[in-house]
């Protein structure tokens, strides 16, 4: 009996001709797009495998002859452009086991990607960094040949048969058989599970993975620290905006504190509640985890006078190449202790870039004042925005 399976997925007599079968075709694709149809994306791929067979004239004279059975077997085709796919479609739609006839050999069977996390943080990734990864492989041990036991005491898997895989068979329509494969959870792949597990474990390779190794580490220091041999020295780690500081960061924190050998930590921060990084909602003093802060000790420090600004200012002033009178200077410092440093120095650079406009060698008390004019500080325009909030937020 003629196989007219395909004829049928197009919907076309077996002697359509060419124009007809493209015209079934675009209608068919049509409707059973994926973008258009999401469900229908199998039945899309038997289509176009339809289309591809029977508008390639050796291909549609040898599935007339011999059927879809003629088409695996390669019977005086040239073989299917793309292989991996159609391969899929006969195992899949039309129930065969594979193409391993259709010109080529059968590829081999690709081994399960190795995944292996990796946390980088925010400046990792703008800087660029190379890391070392610990991995592990298997590998063939020479005295059971991986299996797992002395000569003879593997056997084949049962649920498998040795071949590493299971097979089954849904039936997705009528005359339709699609054959699902999966990694045998019996043997896992393997196809000849151990026999023999304690022979196996004496073949296993054992690495020591980093924290143990830092673990081990330790003892030998606080040993010789014990001893007399060794003296510890804490470091003194400073940590400057300390609000900027993610989760992670406040963990290695805690591990670096709880041992012998822990830092002497400084935070540098300024008073007030604030979110901390990396959290949507988590509001602490100091940017810093309630758990973190009872443990810390505040140091008071004093604000800076306007004596003390200016001469701060005076040296960003000379970094950035600025030329700054001593009246600019003292203006300079007075916006400081009225609003903050920051704002001070903010108001610096675009003083310099006005009075290059107006043709001065350097900055003046009338740049400094139109710039100060002209931009607020962070306090007043908090307050313009509260008192006017009907009119910029909506």
């Amino acid at each position: 009996m003629a196989d007219n399976r395909l004829y049928e997925v197009l919907g076309v007599t077996r002697n359509a001709s060419d124009a007809e079968l493209k015209k079934a075709y675009r209608k068919l694709a049509k409707e059973f797009h994926p973008d258009k149809n999401p469900t229908a994306g199998d039945k899309f791929k038997e289509i176009s495998f339809a289309y591809e067979t029977l508008s390639n004239p050796e291909k549609r004279e040898v599935y007339d002859r011999h059927g879809l059975e003629g088409l695996k077997e390669g019977g005086g085709g040239g073989g299917f452009g793309n292989g991996g796919m159609f391969e899929d479609l006969f195992s899949g739609f039309f129930g065969f086991p594979g193409m391993s006839g259709m010109g080529g050999s059968r590829s081999r069977r690709r081994g399960e990607d190795t995944v292996h996390p990796l946390r980088v943080s925010l400046e990792d990734l703008y800087n660029g960094k190379t890391s070392k990864l610990q991995l592990s492989k298997t590998v063939v041990c020479k005295k059971c040949q991986g299996l797992g036991g002395k000569s003879g005491a593997s056997q084949r898997c049962k649920k498998c048969n040795g071949r590493g895989v299971q097979v089954q068979l849904r039936q997705i329509g009528p005359g339709m058989v699609q054959q699902l494969q999966s990694i045998c959870s019996e043997c896992h792949g393997e196809g000849f599970p151990a026999q023999d597990v304690q022979h196996l474990q004496t073949h296993v390779i054992a690495e020591l993975p980093t924290h143990k190794l830092r673990k081990e580490i330790n003892k030998v220091v606080n040993k010789y620290i014990d001893q007399g041999i060794a003296e510890l020295v804490p470091g003194v780690l400073f940590v400057d905006e300390v609000h900027m500081l993610d989760i992670e960061c406040f963990t290695y924190l805690h591990r670096a504190l709880e041992s012998t050998i822990a830092p002497i930590v400084i935070f540098a921060t300024n008073r007030g509640k604030c979110v901390i990084k990396g959290t949507e909602d988590i509001v602490a003093p100091h940017g810093m985890p309630l758990d973190l802060l009872d443990r810390i000790l505040i140091i008071r420090t004093l604000p800076y006078s306007q004596e003390e600004m200016a001469q701060i200012l005076k040296i960003r002033a000379q970094t950035e190449n600025i030329q700054v009178d001593d009246e600019s200077l003292t203006l300079l410092a007075a916006l400081g202790v009225k609003s903050t440093l920051r704002y001070a120095i903010q108001v610096l650079t675009p003083a310099n870039i006005m009075s290059r406009i107006n043709g001065k060698d350097g900055v003046t008390k009338e740049e400094v004042e139109e710039v100060s004019d002209m931009f607020f500080d962070a306090k007043s325009s908090a307050k313009i925005l509260a008192e006017q909030e009907d009119k910029y937020m909506k």
